[in-house]
């Protein structure tokens, strides 16, 4: 498994970390299960740390993934706050952010675990 998924000790939140290249397949696994875990315990916050998983999607493949797997699965949490903490320089999550925000998604890019914090409203 390219990723693991725990809840925070807090229980506020759940964390998901990402290692290798990301792709929509364990994209999409990785959000489904989740989002599963998170309506299970009532959770609406998820901290996504892809700092060791740079996005390697085409532009198409973005376009899919938003439209296609994550917009039309019942799976998802459409009032889930997301914060994906990236490395300081990767910037191939970019225009996944703005395409999942232009579709109504709370997701942000933070490149700090502070700022990451911060926009769950955990600080």
């Amino acid at each position: 498994m390219n990723y693991e998924i725990k809840i925070a000790e807090t229980g506020d939140h759940i964390i998901i970390k990402v290692h290798g290249i990301l792709t929509a397949e364990i994209a999409m696994q990785y959000v489904r299960d989740s989002h599963r875990l998170g309506k299970e315990k009532n959770i609406h916050k998820y901290l996504v740390d892809l700092t060791e998983a740079p996005n390697e999607l085409t532009t198409v493949a973005n376009f899919d993934f938003a439209d296609a797997k994550l917009d039309q699965n019942p799976d998802i949490d459409r009032s889930a706050i997301v914060a994906w903490l990236v490395a300081q320089d990767d910037h191939s999550h970019d225009f996944m952010e703005t395409l999942t925000r232009n579709r109504g998604h709370n997701v942000k890019i933070c490149r700090d675990m502070e700022s990451c914090m911060e926009y769950l409203g955990l600080r």
